[in-house]
């Protein structure tokens, strides 16, 4: 599968998550568990859903944010927590098709990166667009946090 991948100015955008450390294997399971509690916090919750299903990763052990898109601030209840989409210059791509195939798209953008002269800078992240039923229709952005290493804008 070819891979378009751009340069892309991103700003925070504002989360409602349960933070965690997992194992790859355990990831998906990991994902709707978290998914989960932060859906049932949003119950009650001072802050609405205005947004994407979001997991940020932390590292590559992984540790993860798991959450959803909000309309601001709150105080943290119970696993929940406030936190936001990294900031600044990012590659990004589209995903399109079953989740399975995520890990090939993280490793078309981090060889573009590398081919490209682009530093990882830290954590990544995928947003998930609107539920399809149909695995092949399904869309995830996917998205490296950047430091140009040679300026060359991509």
């Amino acid at each position: 599968m070819s891979h378009q991948i751009s340069v892309v100015d991103v700003a925070p955008r504002p989360l409602a998550v349960v933070r965690e450390r997992t194992a790859w294997e355990e990831l998906p399971s990991t994902i709707v568990r978290l998914l989960d509690q932060v859906y049932a916090f949003l119950k009650t919750a001072s802050v609405v859903q205005n947004g994407h299903n979001i997991v940020v990763y932390l590292d590559n052990t992984p540790s993860v944010e798991i959450g959803v898109e909000v309309s601001g601030t709150f105080e943290p209840e119970g696993n929940v927590v406030a936190s936001t989409t990294p900031a600044g210059r990012a590659a990004s791509a589209q995903h399109v098709g079953p989740e399975s195939g995520l890990p090939a798209t993280h490793q078309a953008v981090r060889s573009w990166c590398s081919q490209n002269g682009h530093e990882i800078a830290g954590p990544n992240w995928e947003i998930y667009g609107d539920w399809e039923e149909d695995p092949a229709k399904r869309r995830t952005e996917v998205l490296y946090l950047l430091r140009s290493t040679r300026g060359v804008a991509g």
